[in-house]
């Protein structure tokens, strides 16, 4: 029979080891928060009191086998032709958007920028950083950015 892979809160491990009182681990993520520590060289003592443990829990989930950390797919990157395109799209895009989003209604930006996919949100935000020229001042856009959250 084969025992079910129970799924891993990484960065609530993370927390846990870096003395982050607030966060319950799981008992399998103790596993892992231990074999970790020991890893890293840390003692059992260390270890105990890091995750409010006793150092003879350490050591009895120590000899415990360390579940499987599932290793992350890299994200499939645009192919040159798709990146091109991508990026003449979003150049034309956020030139459009740039040369009116001072003259309308925030809510309407907002309309607007829900039709788009979440990676065209990413590269709109860096293409406007880059090229919004049009409000006097750094406080005006972050004033005018506040309007646009503050009506979402």
């Amino acid at each position: 029979m084969t025992a079910v892979q129970q799924p891993i809160d990484e960065m609530a491990i993370w927390r846990a080891t870096h003395n982050d009182r607030s966060v319950t681990l799981r008992p399998h993520e103790y596993v892992v928060a231990v074999h970790q520590m020991a890893a890293a060289g840390r003692s059992s003592t260390y270890i105990a009191d890091i995750l409010g443990l006793t150092p003879r829990h350490v050591e009895r989930l120590r000899r415990r086998p360390s579940p499987e950390l599932p290793t992350a797919t890299p994200p499939r990157l645009p192919t040159p032709d798709e990146h091109a395109s991508l990026v003449d799209g979003l150049g034309k895009a956020a030139l459009r958007f740039v040369d009116h989003v001072n003259d309308i209604d925030p809510v309407d930006v907002w309309a607007e920028l829900d039709e788009l996919s979440h990676d065209q949100l990413k590269a709109l935000a860096v293409a406007s950083a880059a090229i919004v020229s049009g409000l006097p001042s750094a406080r005006a856009r972050l004033a005018y950015w506040d309007r646009l959250v503050d009506a979402s």
